[in-house]
Parts: structure tokens; C-alpha cells; sequence
């Protein structure tokens, strides 16, 4: 996304006013990582259980081997669903717009993305805005 934000701002005069996107981590928080690693945890666990239940069969009680058995396909398409929704607990999707080093917008400051055209709006106008 950053790649195409950048490449559809306006070109830049050398020395004039340079608007740059700068996508950057920001932390979720400590309860969203925790849920996320024990998330990423079950995902590696339901493919060692679904994939290596055969291979268990003397590890595992023998009931839980033969449900495993007979429900694989639900095991490992759980742990993979408990893996897409440990990644989207890692996103924040934060990023924030600056020209010439002063802050134009920040998701985090502000708590909403924007549209495209107000996206646009506010570069333009900063761009107009900005001395030569």
C-alpha cells in the first residue's frame, strides 16, 4: 500500500516541499500479542495433531486420536483460522503523512482512516500551502 500511496503523490520540484508516506509498526498492545502468540500456538498444534495423529496414536488417549482421525480437515482448517486471526490482532494499519518533516495526518491521532479524495485533499492543500 505505502508503494502505491507514494507513487500516486505529486512529483516534487528539486528543493520544493517533499511529501513522503511513512508506514510504520506500531505496538497493539500487550492482551493483543499475548492472544496473537497463543493463537500462532494452537495453529502450530492443530497441524502437529491434525497432520501426525497416525504417529501420535500412543501419546495421545486413544478416543482424541480416533475424533482426530475422523475430523482432520476440521482441526487444520481451525488452526489455520486461528492463525488469519492472530495475524489481523498484530495489525494496528496505522501510518502517517508528513511534508517537509511536519505531521499532515496520523491514523493514530486521529482514530479514522480517510478516504482517497480527503487523503488527497489534505496533501494538495498542504502542497499549496507549503512556501516554494
Amino acid at each position: 500500500m505505502a508503494h502505491h500511496i507514494a507513487r500516486s503523490l505529486p512529483p516534487t520540484e528539486k528543493g520544493g516541499p517533499s511529501v513522503t508516506f511513512a508506514p510504520s509498526v506500531h505496538p497493539v498492545g500487550p492482551l493483543r500479542e499475548a492472544l496473537a502468540s497463543l493463537l500462532s500456538l494452537t495453529f502450530v498444534a492443530a497441524l502437529v495433531v491434525g497432520l501426525g495423529a497416525p504417529l501420535l496414536a500412543g501419546v495421545l488417549p486413544p478416543h482424541v486420536s480416533a475424533w482426530v482421525g475422523e475430523n482432520r480437515a476440521k482441526v487444520i482448517g481451525g488452526g489455520f483460522v486461528a492463525n488469519l486471526i492472530g495475524a489481523k490482532l498484530l495489525q494496528s494499519g496505522a501510518f502517517e503523512i508528513f511534508l517537509d518533516d511536519k505531521l499532515l495526518f496520523s491514523k493514530l491521532q486521529e482514530g479514522r482512516l480517510l478516504h482517497a479524495a480527503e487523503l488527497a485533499g489534505l496533501v494538495l492543500k498542504a502542497l499549496a500551502d507549503a512556501p516554494a
